[in-house]
């Protein structure tokens, strides 16, 4: 009998960072079960239902099991979440829309790529690989920063610094009762995933165009999979990637949608683009009262935006 394995979190890997093993692997959050699909060795190919056990039927709909009786079904192969009659058992997570118990199996895989890459060492850019990320695959809120820092690179974690203290403050004002529930509630991320050391005035340096292609790839995939319907944008990188040729003052306290059109007051767009400022204590952009008039705008906005996800509907403040 092939073993089973729970999903880890607080580990800086996210839901599925464990590999597949053959009898399935159950998210103790979510509270399900991905069945590998039948074939190549993963379940008996061979044998019927097993004396004494209930055969089990799909969730989400009503055809027969998943190991066929039929031996030119058993031979078919389909991905964990087909169904015999065709349709997708899914699970419903984020904006009413359905996605697949594979996602995460496939995030997980995603999260193991990044954590092996080794693009800008090998390119020359840096000494060493450290990757940080962290997130779930129903996390319906995304924030990009820009790379992370010395501190996110011992911890492998995000934003653990200085500057995510002050980061986590602003969330505490936008809505989210602890940093707990705000890590657990949106998937963090960077433009590039690595930190790059510190540049010539002592301060971290910024990571050059060409790290930043090296990593797109990686992000692109992210997006693809979370398919978030907040994108919370913090630092210019992240702003360039997303709305690019616009001085910051333009940005903060706007939403966006992703051809970089301002949304009005009520918007159902998706993913919404909301800029905030780098939360360093290097940056004196907020030392302006107007500019921290900005900030407070573009919290109340995002505080708009997370109530708004609880009736599954993107409010603008």
């Amino acid at each position: 009998m092939g073993e089973r394995a729970r999903l880890a979190e607080g580990d800086g890997t996210g839901v599925g960072a464990i590999v597949p093993v053959t009898r399935g692997i159950r998210h103790h959050r979510a509270g399900f079960l991905i069945q590998p699909p039948v074939g190549d060795g993963m379940v008996g190919q061979n044998a019927g239902p097993v004396a004494g056990r209930r055969r089990r039927r799909c969730r989400g709909c009503h055809c027969a099991t998943r190991r066929e009786r039929d031996p030119d079904r058993q031979q078919e192969k389909r991905p964990p979440h087909q169904c015999a009659n065709g349709s997708e058992a899914g699970k419903l997570v984020g904006w009413g829309q359905l996605r697949s118990m594979a996602t995460d199996l496939q995030l997980a895989r995603l999260h193991r790529e990044i954590v092996g890459c080794t693009r800008c060492v090998d390119a020359g850019y840096l000494p060493l690989a450290a990757p940080v990320l962290s997130g779930y695959a129903d996390n319906r809120f995304m924030l990009i920063g820009q790379a992370p820092g010395a501190v996110e690179a011992e911890r492998r974690l995000p934003f653990q610094g200085r500057s995510g203290k002050v980061l986590m403050q602003w969330l505490a004002r936008a809505g989210f009762a602890t940093e707990v529930e705000a890590r657990r509630r949106i998937y963090m991320t960077s433009i590039t995933k690595c930190f790059p050391g510190k540049g010539a005035a002592g301060g971290d340096r910024r990571p050059s165009r060409a790290e930043v292609e090296l990593c797109r790839p990686h992000l692109d995939r992210q997006l693809a999979l979370i398919r978030p319907a907040l994108l919370i944008l913090v630092g210019g990188l992240a702003h360039e990637r997303f709305l690019p040729g616009r001085p910051l003052a333009d940005l903060v306290g706007r939403v966006f949608d992703q051809s970089g059109r301002e949304l009005g007051p009520r918007t159902r767009a998706r993913p919404v683009l909301l800029p905030l400022p780098h939360p360093s204590g290097a940056s004196r952009w907020l030392n302006d009262p107007a500019n921290r008039d900005l900030l407070d705008r573009a919290l109340g906005r995002l505080r708009s935006l997370l109530a708004a996800s609880l009736d599954q509907e993107l409010v603008g403040a």
